[in-house]
């Protein structure tokens, strides 16, 4: 008797699991069938979980291939038994008048409660003690996996050496949070928490499971067999042998049965799980629901509710020699002569794709080619009419692309809704219609490997582009649908942003967003090239004498400017900057925005190697520019240029930033005949040039 007056039943929870689990793998003795009548026949509750475990074997034995899960399930359940106790008798034949309701096909497939009793509770209790702190070498579990070493690299909370349970087999230009713990030597991983920020990797665990994670991605590694996502998007290929597998989630955990499955984690901690091959047994924290989700099936937990419930299913990508490029509307080309200016978020600001693009037109006659002009964004999402007649009028365009989309979703713009962004493209629109320009339209890259709104507004600004496209018959550069089409065949196109939160296209990436726009251009039979080969701009000021400006001095004011000593303290810089050493041994310098960058005349890394061994603000330069008489012209610049001066006359002088782009920055000067002095404050890089024009095109 208890202390409420009721008797105790004379059997446990794990005794009444063990009986059902031998029930089931046809390993059960006569003694112990009688035992588990007596023990169904006494307590209601004991009923209830055996009918339970019956139910659930019976719904796997329906939509899966039972042999094989049967010799699947019955490994785990034998090993799962090694851990839990000692061996199970011998097979014997069923006792003579056992209850029929009690006589199950011999299907080993129920042993999924052995897994889920003994295995899931395992985990359970490992990663919960874990999850503050990183478990002793000493209390790791000897039976996950292969021999396990402790690493001298890190050291938990405790003081001692966490364990490693996995090793990096593949990393793709990852980085990895200084927050946490980072791989050890040879890749290998321990117990503890890590944050991936940039890149893929994948990580053999010691059990013989197989991790994919991309960047942002947040998780605990417990043992061998226990991982906890905290954030972002997992790929699992489980094998028989690590059956057992347990991933939990803020808002739930599984149990995989030899499987292969993606999981990810939204912000609000909802976890999604898509299963490729197997089964995969889903629990929710809130209201204790287990669902098992069977191959080719989805299913949601919410973070919120609790339930489990179905999803839409999305299959894995294929393999890259399976990948059939997508049909994409064929185009006329543009007609000759055409000027097309590009406006956009950041991405248009950083131009590669627009380089790309220019070298793809190369091989057509200077007649037929169109003039390229790259307005950044210095033409806002919200213009004015001094932004337009600034940034557009000026270029006399015939068309106009318009790429406001995945950066106005991910950052410039977080309140901005579908609706807001639907409107005011709608307002460009017309107002390039109303003078004659033609817009052609673009989707942006994907955010799909972001969790949350971030990665459902960058959708729908992207179907808001189509929808318009098709209801205004305008031409369409399908960027998203190409980068996705790239990514399946195992290119890389995103990229963690240095330094920052969100995703960028990488340099791949850029030149499959020029294949996107070339199409929607009409030139389907040219080809862009592989790599960069780009030419100096128009008009680069190419002799300068520089010096460092210090930390704590401001922007120099006029008086400053006058009263600077022109002799003494300066050094050359001349332009184009020869490459160091390590930059002309890399195997493909034109995937270096450095290295690009200079080819056209930019000046880069003015405080590094070694140029300066004092904390500067920024660099002031000093050039000169010879005319043949007095004329107007055009200053042009970029990077971080930040003020100017022609003889002594302030033209530039700090305002809203316009990107760093080539020509971001296009003013009007006068300059008189023979030497004119150019002074300019810049940041770590700048550009500078001089043309009779204004609208010098890529």
């Amino acid at each position: 008797m208890n202390d409420t007056g009721q008797q105790q039943p004379d059997w446990t929870p794990g005794e009444l699991e063990q009986l059902i689990s031998q029930l089931c793998d046809e390993i059960i003795s006569p003694a112990d069938y009688d035992r588990l009548a007596e023990i169904l026949g006494e307590s209601a509750e004991a009923r209830r979980i055996y009918v339970n475990a019956m139910q659930l074997h019976a719904d796997l034995f329906l939509h899966v291939e039972h042999d094989v899960l049967r010799e699947l399930l019955a490994e785990s359940a034998e090993e799962d038994l090694e851990i839990a106790g000692p061996t199970p008798a011998p097979k014997a034949a069923p006792a003579p008048g056992l209850p029929p309701r009690l006589v199950w096909p011999a299907m080993a497939a129920t042993a999924l409660f052995a897994v889920l009793g003994w295995s899931w509770a395992a985990s359970l209790s490992r990663q919960r003690s874990a999850s503050n702190r990183l478990p002793p070498a000493s209390q790791h579990d000897p039976s996950q996996g292969q021999s396990q070493q402790p690493l001298t690299s890190a050291t938990d909370d405790l003081g001692t050496s966490p364990v490693a349970v996995g090793h990096t087999i593949a990393a793709s230009t990852t980085r990895w949070s200084d927050e946490w713990l980072r791989p050890g030597a040879a890749g290998a991983m321990a117990t503890g928490r890590y944050a991936l920020t940039r890149g893929t990797a994948e990580i053999q665990m010691h059990s013989g499971a197989t991790l994919r994670l991309t960047a942002p991605a947040s998780f605990s590694l417990h043992d061998a067999k226990a991982i906890e996502l905290h954030h972002g998007t997992i790929e699992a290929d489980v094998p028989r042998d690590a059956v057992g597998f347990h991933v939990s989630t803020p808002s739930g955990d599984l149990v995989d049965l030899g499987t292969e499955f993606a999981l990810s984690v939204d912000d609000d901690g909802s976890t999604e799980i898509h299963v490729h091959r197997g089964v995969v047994v889903a629990r929710s924290f809130l209201d204790d629901g287990v669902v098992p989700i069977f191959h080719d099936e989805a299913g949601r937990i919410d973070a919120m509710v609790g339930s489990i419930t179905p999803v839409s299913y999305r299959a894995p990508p294929p393999a890259a020699d399976q990948v059939v490029q997508p049909e994409m509307p064929t185009e006329a080309p543009v007609p000759p002569g055409s000027r097309i200016v590009f406006v956009g978020d950041n991405n248009v600001a950083d131009e590669w794709h627009l380089l790309f693009l220019a070298e793809a037109l190369r091989p057509l006659p200077q007649a037929d080619r169109p003039d390229l002009f790259n307005a950044g964004i210095a033409f806002p999402f919200w213009f004015d009419d001094e932004d337009y007649q600034r940034y557009i009028t000026r270029f006399r365009p015939t068309h106009v692309v318009i790429e406001f989309n995945s950066e106005l979703a991910l950052r410039s713009h977080p309140t901005l809704t579908p609706q807001m962004h639907s409107e005011n493209l709608r307002r460009m629109i017309d107002r390039f219609e109303a003078d004659g320009i033609v817009p052609i339209l673009s989707t942006g890259y994907s955010l799909d490997p972001l969790p949350g709104e971030k990665r459902v507004r960058g959708r729908r600004f992207n179907q808001t582009m189509r929808e318009l496209a098709t209801a205004g018959d305008y031409r369409l550069a399908d960027i998203e649908t190409e980068l996705e089409y790239a990514a399946l065949g195992g290119t890389g196109v995103l990229r963690q942003r240095p330094h920052q939160p969100g995703l960028e296209p990488t340099v791949d990436g850029h030149r499959h967003m020029a294949i996107a726009l070339l199409r929607a251009l009409g030139y389907d039979e040219l080809e862009v090239p592989e790599r960069l080969s780009p030419d100096p701009l128009p008009g680069v000021i190419t002799d300068w004498k520089v010096r460092y400006r210090p930390e704590d001095a401001d922007l120099m004011t006029a008086a400053q400017m006058e009263a600077m000593d022109r002799e003494r303290g300066w050094q050359s810089l001349q332009l184009p900057q020869p490459l160091d050493r390590f930059a002309k041994r890399q195997v493909r310098p034109w995937t270096s925005k450095n290295w690009v960058n200079r080819q056209r005349g930019f000046a880069t890394l003015l405080y590094g190697d070694g140029k300066t061994s004092q904390p500067t603000a920024g660099v002031i330069g000093i050039a000169s520019i010879e005319s043949d008489g007095d004329r107007e012209a055009w200053l042009n610049g970029g990077g971080g240029l930040r003020q100017a001066w022609i003889n002594g006359e302030l033209v530039l002088s700090p305002g809203k930033w316009r990107g760093g782009h080539a020509g971001s920055v296009r003013l009007p000067i006068h300059l008189k005949e023979g030497i004119n002095e150019l002074v300019i404050e810049t940041g770590n890089t700048f550009f500078v040039s001089v043309t009779d024009e204004f609208d010098w095109s890529l």
